[in-house]
């Protein structure tokens, strides 16, 4: 997992987990964001409308299942291999 994605997605999601009253250090990389309560369908798509426009990729999830893109580091991934 690229350290340097992981820490700028959490960057993304920074008022997201201020408004939650979650520390980023709190959040697990490797655990679904959606199961940690930190988003929901809306906040996830914001979220992904964010990566897209930070990493200048787009992200096709038709051909995948939510655990392999909703947590930090299948995020990660999917971003480091789409660059």
């Amino acid at each position: 997992m690229d350290q340097n994605i992981s820490k700028r997605i959490i960057t993304l999601l920074e008022n997201r987990l201020q408004l939650l009253g979650i520390e980023s250090t709190d959040v697990a990389h490797d655990v679904s964001l959606f199961d940690q309560g930190i988003v929901d369908s809306i906040s996830f798509m914001e979220l992904i409308v964010s990566i897209e426009d930070e990493f200048e990729v787009e992200l096709d999830f038709s051909d995948m299942e939510p655990p392999e893109f909703d947590s930090i580091e299948s995020l990660s991934k999917i971003i480091s291999d789409e660059r």
